[in-house]
């Protein structure tokens, strides 16, 4: 029984140290790596949306509200 508990608390550990640095990692990423922009005809064609959520929502014929 010793030998599962260890390997219980070996593979939690892993795990757990394994999510602490994806996240350190990922943050460190994202602080020094700058985000694509976007190009002034990509912002001018997001400004130009005229559908409203309830209408997009509607338009697949779903029942319910979204």
């Amino acid at each position: 029984m010793k030998g599962a508990a260890l390997t219980r608390w070996l593979h939690l550990g892993y795990c757990w140290l394994g999510m602490a640095l994806g996240w350190f990692v990922s943050g460190i990423i994202m602080r020094f790596v700058t985000r694509p922009l976007l190009m002034e005809l990509e912002q001018l064609a997001a400004g130009s949306v005229r559908l409203s959520p309830r209408a997009a929502w509607q338009s697949f014929g779903l029942p319910g509200c979204p």
